[in-house]
């Protein structure tokens, strides 16, 4: 497979027989690169190879767990396994699916380069797709003074575990994870950041800011609103159909993404670990 560009101004497809290096160099410069046809045959094997292109971070936010139901890190195993149509992981407090265009991780990394690796261990021969949205584009495409106006704002987000644990862990867990799901950290963060090539771009999770540094909620809503309605516009996006093992490696900083649930009676497993490029593999770049 040569290298395809997936839209028009962002985003590519590689064959996993492509070398480390070659992936690395688009993962920066085009900064969503879908793999197709990689094969892990387990988390070990997963890990080894994001390991080879980054370092990898923490768990993303939930409970990491293996093949077999144990507890683990830093790999999240991202399931919607159904059950009576209803999806038993996912986020299923809030109903189904993915629920709202998101950034992966804790606040934690706000701020930080990394990236996340998606690899598909198990999907929907029909549906489950994976929407993403660009938000350095849809930065690029707003009035100067809008800009001058957004650059000033600082997003307060509320923080939790967001992502719902696997049903086994709910039940050994069950006291641990209603004790998360309480838990409100306000943290602060830039609304409009500098990427990897030194760019700006817009930076914000729609499903946790929910106003802005010295403005009330009614205030900020509004401009959130805006926000996100224009970032996800279909001229940013690209909605990614899963094949089996396609691997999906993504900078959170300039990227939502949405989990499309519109699948039934299918179990639809992915694995997730977050990772940064350190800055020797930038300068060998």
């Amino acid at each position: 497979m040569s290298i395809n560009q997936l839209r028009n101004r962002w985003g590519v497809e590689i064959d996993a027989s492509e070398d480390l290096k070659t992936i690395q160099q688009h993962l920066l410069s085009d900064q969503l690169v879908v793999v197709r046809n990689s094969t892990f045959a387990n988390y070990t094997k997963f890990s080894d190879f994001v390991h080879n292109i980054g370092y990898m971070l923490g768990e993303c936010c939930g409970r990491s767990v293996d093949e077999t139901g144990v507890n683990t890190s830093p790999i999240v195993q991202v399931a919607n396994p159904n059950q009576n149509d209803v999806p038993s992981g996912g986020f299923s407090y809030m109903g189904k699916g993915s629920g709202y265009w998101h950034q992966d991780g804790g606040d934690e990394h706000a701020g930080l380069h990394y990236y996340t690796a998606l690899y598909a261990h198990n999907v929907p021969p029909v549906g489950g797709d994976t929407m993403f949205t660009n938000l350095k584009l849809a930065w690029n495409d707003l009035s100067d003074t809008y800009k001058n106006l957004l650059r000033n704002l600082n997003c307060v987000s509320i923080s939790r575990p967001l992502r719902m644990w696997t049903q086994q862990a709910m039940q050994d867990c069950g006291p641990e994870f209603n004790l998360l799901m309480s838990k409100k950290e306000i943290v602060k963060c830039p609304l409009v950041a500098i990427d990897t090539l030194g760019e700006e771009t817009l930076m914000f999770s729609p499903r946790s800011v929910f106003r802005f540094e010295g403005m009330y909620e009614e205030e900020s809503t509004p401009i959130l609103d805006f926000l996100t309605n224009h970032c996800t516009r279909p001229e940013y996006t690209f909605r990614h159909q899963w094949q089996p093992n396609d691997l999906i490696l993504w900078l959170n900083q300039t990227h939502l993404h949405y989990g499309v649930y519109d699948y039934t009676h299918t179990d639809r497993r992915l694995w997730q670990v977050k990772f940064h490029l350190t800055e020797q593999d930038l300068e060998v770049l």
